[in-house]
């Protein structure tokens, strides 16, 4: 099921379900960025809150959710951050309010969690780009208006910009709702409620700051757990870490993935990175990866919202 588009005017609120926010500069760009959209933030009450490596108690934030989802004059949501905490509150957060009133959720690194959750228990599609607060320079013009344009045109699929720093690792075409996020949290979730089925789908991974045998781990669990065995394409996005050659981090992915007898591509823009795509989760995706003399191609096959 698609989210409801957002449209001008629009309350929106902003939450925090794993980390606290750190950089309140960068929050307040953010927030800037929404009110240029035409949109009215709004902080629901624990999204500044800390406790340590979490922004507030479990309980504190996932209020804060399920007041955004169960309030009707609140059309979307936004959240500040990533960092950790989002896969404590599963077992707590009650989704229902999204299946009868389905409305945009955007974020990603913690976050995949809530997607993964969100598709799994409710059938509703959210938006996997960068948050209100993201630094690393996520967000230039382009990206901005890809987001911008995934949220509110509910009447034709969002263009996607060209592939021009991708390349093809195993050549082919492929088509499938798009899922995925981050590496570890896809790992994490194995053999939960919010386990993501990867069957017929177009699987995305990116991640950040984990050495090569950690890499190595996550990508032998999910080959273990048969979550390549009938995906139907694969989307590499970065994997880099700081004091460590791109190169041995990349040669450790790709050797996990060398079984995989699909279409996939690497070098990917989504992620922990400058200039990061949105990606509509649970939205259908054409992967054409079969040119020799040009980049790979990704379309979305349906708009990101109804």
């Amino acid at each position: 099921m698609l989210p409801h588009a957002l449209t001008p005017g629009a309350r929106v609120a902003i939450v925090s379900p794993a980390g606290p926010v750190r950089d309140r500069d960068a929050l307040d760009a953010g927030l800037e960025r929404l009110r240029s959209w035409g949109l009215e933030p709004e902080l629901m009450p624990h999204c500044l809150e800390a406790t340590g490596y979490l922004a507030g108690d479990d309980a504190a934030r996932a209020a804060d959710l399920e007041a955004a989802l169960e309030d009707e004059s609140i059309r979307g949501i936004f959240c500040s951050r990533g960092g950790y905490g989002t896969m404590r509150l599963l077992e707590i957060l009650n989704l229902d309010a999204l299946r009868s009133d389905p409305k945009p959720i955007i974020g990603y690194s913690d976050i995949t969690a809530l997607h993964a959750a969100a598709l799994a228990k409710t059938g509703v599609g959210t938006f996997h780009g960068p948050m209100v607060a993201s630094r690393l320079g996520e967000f230039d013009d382009a990206t901005a208006e890809l987001q911008r344009a995934l949220l509110f045109d509910a009447n034709s699929p969002a263009p996607l910009p060209a592939l021009e720093g991708a390349s093809v690792v195993r050549p082919g075409v492929a088509e499938g709702e798009l899922v995925g996020g981050n590496l570890a949290l896809v790992g994490a979730l194995l053999g939960t409620p919010a386990q993501i089925d990867t069957r017929n789908r177009l699987l995305f991974l990116e991640d950040i700051d984990e050495p090569p045998y950690r890499l190595d781990r996550l990508l032998t669990q999910l080959r273990l757990a048969g979550c390549f065995d009938e995906v139907a394409g694969i989307l590499l996005g970065d994997f880099r870490r700081d004091g460590h050659d791109a190169a041995e981090l990349e040669a450790r992915v790709l050797e996990r993935l060398a079984p995989v007898e699909v279409p996939i591509v690497r070098g990917l823009p989504f992620g922990h990175r400058a200039g990061s795509w949105t990606l509509p989760f649970g939205v259908r995706a054409r992967l054409d990866a079969t040119a020799s003399d040009a980049p790979p191609h990704l379309a979305l096959l349906e708009p990101a919202v109804q």
